[in-house]
């Protein structure tokens, strides 16, 4: 699976999931899921830096229930792109 995704594209070290919505002071929202017991390797931990330094929010979840929670509070955070 791994080198299939490769073949397709994906770097080593990217969050999982990424939301293109720009809220507050940040550009977008990156999640990385891991484990209870899981962690980051150091091309994640090398992502997330300087994701964070371009103005990204991301944020590190274990649960669905915790993405779920960063998600709601980031989409209601002011949009100051769109204004409706």
């Amino acid at each position: 699976m791994a080198a299939m995704m490769k073949a397709e594209g994906l770097r080593s070290g990217v969050p999982d999931v990424f939301m293109a919505m720009p809220r507050g002071e940040y550009h977008g929202l990156f999640l990385e899921f891991k484990s209870h017991t899981g962690r980051l390797t150091e091309n994640q931990k090398v992502y997330a830096i300087n994701l964070r330094s371009m103005g990204y929010q991301v944020e590190i979840v274990r649960s669905f229930d915790e993405a779920r929670l960063i998600v709601v509070k980031y989409m209601e955070l002011p949009c100051k792109f769109f204004e409706y």
